[in-house]
């Protein structure tokens, strides 16, 4: 397994020469192109920050969030988070973790994949040869002390969570977690959603 790089920097120096081109430009009511190049440079050095902690697999049933996100899983017991892994799919088609648990869609439903291979982007949309059939709940911890239990997942209390805002957090599939930084990586959350607040 090896760390890359994601389209993060693609992206970014598309909008460099973009605006060397004059292809971007600012009106009175939009940001300036100093703005938003700023704004694109600030989230490619997130992205690759949270490079370190995953590794490329390759396998498209492993999963890894990047940024201070949780995927959504239910369980016996209730809602649990987990910060990916390798998932499968039920007999019946359902996406699940490793353990069998559902991952939930952004209408707290079970994700079904009808058939032919699997893709999800960044966004967590979930896509087999029929098209779009979910999209992978993202949420956001508030920073309190969490549990993790058997299945290393994490449990937090109701008023503790909130979804996660857009250019917050994303899905890499193809990834996994690096063990020996995960620990470290989810304190690291919970010490940058206090400087949020």
């Amino acid at each position: 397994m090896k760390k890359t790089a994601l389209h993060s920097k693609a992206s970014a120096s598309w909008l460099v020469g973009a605006v060397g081109l004059g292809l971007v430009w600012a009106t009175p009511s939009t940001p300036s192109t100093n703005e938003v190049l700023a704004s694109t440079m600030v989230a490619v050095m997130e992205q690759e920050l949270y490079l370190e902690q995953v590794e490329q697999t390759g396998s498209p049933f492993d999963v890894a969030v990047l940024g201070p996100g949780f995927l959504v899983v239910e369980t016996k017991e209730g809602v649990r988070y987990s910060r990916g892994g390798s998932l499968k799919l039920t007999d019946s088609g359902v996406l699940t973790t490793e353990q069998g648990l559902p991952l939930l869609s952004v209408e707290g439903k079970p994700i079904t994949i009808e058939r032919g291979n699997v893709q999800i982007d960044a966004d967590g949309v979930v896509i087999d040869a029929t098209g779009a059939v979910g999209q992978l709940q993202l949420v956001r911890i508030i920073p309190q002390e969490i549990e993790q239990d058997s299945n290393r997942l994490y449990h937090a209390l109701p008023e503790q969570v909130r979804p996660a805002l857009p250019d917050e957090a994303w899905v890499y599939q193809g990834f996994l977690q690096n063990e020996s930084q995960n620990e470290f990586g989810v304190s690291r959350l919970m010490d940058e959603w206090g400087s949020d607040e």
